[in-house]
């Protein structure tokens, strides 16, 4: 690959091929910025593809840029978290150029994203920032403030279980305790307004006052509302006017829609006043977390009221003894049928006050004229004890419905006895399910 022209007044670049330290070798351009330019190389020995960034040398005699590339590679390599950006090495190329070797980010920046596609879901929205604040807690942690978190330093990788994993690079202007205000806030401030990072500023960093973390979370609370509404909430045609409008001016309202939650999150970050925001990175993962955002992107409370699981189990139960009280009441009935079947020998009747037994119950019951009529209850589970005396209703209840036929057949002649009356077998049975078990009328399954 061959290097870009170089037109007049730009620093030269380094041709593909190019070794640099004796261990990188150069593959081509990622990109320039104002400060230098990126490429994309392999470390010759470990094969390894690398992010390798040269100071250009038009700065080498500016000793705040000296100082911020400096800077980005103590702090890179300071922070060992995987949403940061590491740095593996730092140098000074024959020429004097500096270069720093970073770990190579195969994504897309979250201002490109922005750009594309304009306001992103909730639900996506929740996921960058909680790894963003992350990348901040680990810094802070370390003693560092980035003092430039923008979507342009806030790089986006699709994550193989699906979802973006994010990387935060550029600590080119990061505060390292122990802090040097005498030249940290001032020019070295002044190098990121260049830049045109002033839009997400917090008010004490673009007036050249003392930063400390709630800085970096003013920063992410601009991030984080751009990311919902689509543009920053504060903007204008010159820097001067934008600083006027952080100063002065309340953030305009989120869109309609917005989780009131998560308002009034974005919102206390940007408060004027560092005291006023929330004192770390961790407190606003904390807040974070209380949003649930479902696969729609919409954000909702947890759900209230008993749990599924004990819904379930309470209709399980009603279900169990419903099945419980068929099956009993349809043994009872299956006992009571059986006992009023016909006995198929011959056996004489039982002597007059004699109590009958199992086996002469079945012998049908001679109604007389005399006998006043009654009903007949019909079977329930509490019958199962008193299965005889239960067939001997049902018996009763069967002579009674021969009864009329027996007084019409009926001679005159007094001296004859009535005829017998028709056989038990004849009488109408109950309707019984498959295996002959009896199933009674739906009105009953719960007597």
């Amino acid at each position: 690959m061959s290097a870009p022209t170089v037109q007049q007044g730009e620093p030269p670049m380094l041709e593909a091929g190019t070794v640099v330290a004796g261990r990188y070798k150069v593959l081509g351009l990622i990109g320039t910025g104002g400060m230098g330019v990126v490429y994309r190389a392999e470390h010759v020995h470990m094969r390894k593809i690398v992010a390798l960034k040269v100071l250009h040398r038009e700065f080498l005699k500016v000793e705040e840029v000296v100082a911020r590339f400096e800077r980005e590679a103590v702090a890179a390599a300071r922070i060992e978290h995987p949403n940061v950006v590491a740095a593996s090495d730092f140098g000074k190329l024959e020429d004097g150029s500096f270069y720093l070797v970073l770990e190579f980010v195969d994504g897309t920046s979250l201002r490109a994203l922005i750009e594309k596609n304009g306001p992103l879901p909730i639900a996506r929205t929740i996921k960058i920032a909680q790894q963003t604040l992350l990348a901040l807690g680990a810094a802070h942690g370390s003693h560092i403030v980035h003092r430039d978190l923008k979507p342009d330093n806030v790089m986006l990788v699709a994550d193989p279980e699906g979802g973006d994993r994010v990387k935060v690079l550029d600590f080119g202007i990061a505060r390292i305790a122990p802090p040097d205000q005498s030249r940290d806030a001032t020019k070295l401030t002044r190098v990121g307004m260049v830049m045109g990072t002033i839009a997400y500023m917090s008010p004490e960093q673009a007036t050249g006052q003392a930063v400390d973390e709630r800085a970096d979370l003013y920063s992410f609370g601009v991030m984080l509302y751009e990311m919902i509404a689509g543009v920053v909430p504060f903007d204008a045609e010159l820097p001067s006017q934008v600083l006027a409008r952080q100063l002065v001016e309340e953030p305009p309202p989120l869109p309609e829609g917005t989780p009131e939650p998560l308002v009034r999150l974005v919102m206390d970050l940007m408060q004027k006043k560092p005291e006023d925001r929330p004192a770390s990175a961790q407190e606003v993962l904390d807040r974070l977390a209380e949003l649930t955002a479902t696969p729609s992107g919409r954000v909702v409370a947890p759900p209230s009221g008993p749990p599924r699981a004990v819904l379930y189990a309470a209709g399980g139960a009603v279900v169990l003894f419903a099945v419980l009280g068929l099956a009993l009441s349809g043994r009872s009935s299956d006992g009571a049928a059986a006992s009023a079947e016909p006995a198929v020998s011959g056996a004489p009747p039982a002597p007059a006050g004699s109590a009958p037994s199992p086996s002469e119950v079945s012998e049908p019951v001679k109604a007389t004229p005399e006998a006043a009529p009654s009903v007949t209850p019909a079977p329930t589970p509490s019958d199962v004890p008193v299965a005889a005396s239960a067939d001997a209703r049902h018996a009763e209840s069967a002579s009674k419905s021969a009864r009329p036929a027996t007084k019409a057949t009926a001679k005159p002649a007094k001296s004859k006895p009535p005829p017998p009356p028709p056989p038990a077998n004849n009488a109408p049975k109950r309707k019984t399910g498959p295996g002959g078990i009896y199933i009674p009328p739906p009105s009953q399954w719960f007597n």
